[in-house]
């Protein structure tokens, strides 16, 4: 066949095969008229089969397969060439799924939702996804290659797609290379050691990380022997990218690497990451000897003792860490060098010197409290990062926690160690914290304006709330509209939606009431607005799984 006209029809003709060949032969898809200019066309698709020209074995095994979909739709006889071609296709049909897809509302609802790919987008499809999980449905065969497609750069969507998508999607993922690394537990079954290793060797600084995560999981022993063979030849940043593909899988066995490789490393950000993974595995020699160092320098008792004459003798194999890391630059020396010990300090240290209590008073009592605070709000922020947690551990930085809660909570924001005190804390610790400080935030009149930072204290938390609590803040927002100064301020107006998509569904039926409280509130109407909408939407995902 010749001409532009000629080859576009013949483009056009192969997607349609292709989309056949995806989603079965039962869809309804516009094929050519006429079974002449069809079958020169099929003659044209397998002449450039002949000739080579097909770009990989999956557009050769598509073709194979697409030619048979179309015979059975046309219910034409597959010729013997066609059969003995196909006989060579190593591939098995998917497996039925048990589970029943999703119901139409759903899907119509779903629909909605993947027009917005924003992060408040992305937390209502995730939402979506969950829902279907849970109520034993599974996402329909003709969105799985989409959805797939476009949660390629969003790990956190495939986690929950994996939930529900099913044999199809399992059928999916191990026939498309793109498709199937999108899904490390999946990948393990369909990829060698041989494969990875080659890959890791090979490809390109992505595909890098992405074999050594994987080749971690499937043969920790050789992905251990390719990096202690090539660390010290790889670039400084190949070398991060290493200690970062480490950090997200740390254990114990990784300590001589760290130990004897890449804290020798010469240079200093090797250094300081390799050392910072060492601290949080407790159990490491080199996390036991810093804290035995505090002990001798820290006493807790009926006063408080702090001793740094010539400490910087006794940390010469912390100095990145500890004396060079600087997050305070209001702070000197010393004060960060005792800020940063504490901060990679195993929390099992603060059982050894007194009560949780006592010891909080000890701090805020202090001359030194300002290190002595960070450092322990960064220490149980650290913490959830470790491997080695255990029940005893949990305990202490839970009473902690508690205490801090009750004594400094007006101290989180000071300090980037306490904002990630604060981001560490669980979703019912939050509430705890945003309910007990309500009072304060919910005065009236301008003279008695309530601060306006109970919205940074929400802002860093992404799970859902609780029904209770989502109403006791939709109520405080209605209230607030009616003020002369409302307690709503910048930081709401710009993540109301964010606030919204994680307010239990329950709460659409003070939507009327959200809407209605800001009529004539110029400044907070399209915000409220907004969030009345998400909180809705909510209402309505739920309700579309019933």
């Amino acid at each position: 066949m010749n001409g532009n006209q000629d080859k576009k029809s013949v483009q056009e003709t192969w997607q349609a095969l292709k989309t056949s060949c995806i989603l079965g032969t039962r869809q309804s898809h516009s094929l050519p008229a006429g079974s002449g200019l069809l079958l020169k066309k099929l003659a044209f698709l397998e002449e450039e089969q002949n000739k080579g020209l097909w770009q990989s074995t999956e557009d050769l095994m598509l073709a194979r397969l697409a030619l048979a979909s179309l015979a059975l739709k046309l219910k034409a006889p597959i010729s013997d060439a066609l059969n003995q071609e196909l006989k060579q296709v190593s591939l098995s049909a998917a497996k039925e799924d048990d589970r029943a897809e999703a119901p139409p509302r759903a899907l119509s609802v779903l629909n909605q939702l993947l027009t917005d790919t924003s992060n408040v987008g992305q937390k209502l499809i995730g939402d979506w996804l969950s829902l279907c999980a849970e109520h034993n449905y599974v996402v329909s065969r003709q969105r799985l290659p989409h959805l797939l497609e476009l949660f390629r750069d969003k790990p956190t969507l495939v986690a929950k797609l994996k939930a529900c998508g099913g044999e199809r999607l399992r059928f999916l993922l191990s026939q498309n290379q793109d498709w199937h690394k999108l899904l490390e537990n999946e990948a393990l079954a369909t990829e060698s050691i041989e494969e990875l290793t080659a890959l890791f060797q090979e490809g390109t600084a992505k595909e890098r990380t992405d074999a050594l995560l994987r080749l971690r999981k499937l043969d920790f022993t050789q992905a251990e022997s390719l990096i202690e063979k090539c660390f010290v030849k790889e670039t400084l940043e190949s070398r991060v990218s290493i200690l970062l593909v480490l950090e997200k899988s740390l254990c114990q066995a990784d300590q001589a690497f760290l130990q004897n490789k890449a804290l020798a490393d010469k240079r200093k950000e090797v250094r300081e990451l390799a050392g910072l993974l060492l601290c949080r595995l407790y159990s490491s020699s080199y996390s036991q000897k810093l804290v035995s160092i505090l002990r001798q320098r820290i006493k807790f008792g009926e006063k408080f003792e702090l001793d740094l004459n010539d400490i910087e003798k006794d940390i010469v194999d912390y100095e990145d860490l500890v004396v060079k890391q600087n997050t305070m630059g209001t702070l000197g020396t010393k004060a960060r060098i005792v800020l940063n010990m504490l901060a990679l300090a195993d929390p099992l240290i603060f059982k050894t010197f007194c009560e949780p209590e006592t010891l909080v008073q000890h701090i805020n009592a202090s001359e030194w409290r300002e290190p002595l605070l960070y450092g322990l709000f960064q220490c149980l922020a650290d913490y959830r990062k470790s491997p080695e947690k255990t029940q005893e551990r949990d305990q202490i930085v839970s009473y902690l926690t508690d205490c801090l809660l009750e004594s400094n909570a007006d101290n989180l924001r000071e300090s980037s160690h306490g904002i990630n005190f604060l981001k560490s804390l669980s979703q019912e610790k939050t509430e705890k914290l945003v309910l007990s400080r309500l009072p304060r935030w919910s005065g009236s009149g301008g003279n008695a304006a309530p601060r306006l930072d109970m919205w940074n204290y929400l802002i860093h938390h992404d799970d859902d709330w609780s029904k209770d609590f989502s109403r006791t803040i939709a109520q405080f927002i209605i209230k607030e509209l009616s003020e002369k100064v409302p307690a709503l301020g910048y930081e709401f107006t710009m993540n109301a939606k964010q606030f919204a998509a994680r307010m239990h569904p329950d709460t659409a039926e003070l939507v009327p009431a959200l809407h209605a409280a800001a009529i004539d509130k110029d400044y907070f109407a399209q915000s409220v607005s907004q969030m009345a909408e998400i909180i809705a939407l909510r209402k309505e995902l739920q309700e579309a799984f019933k």
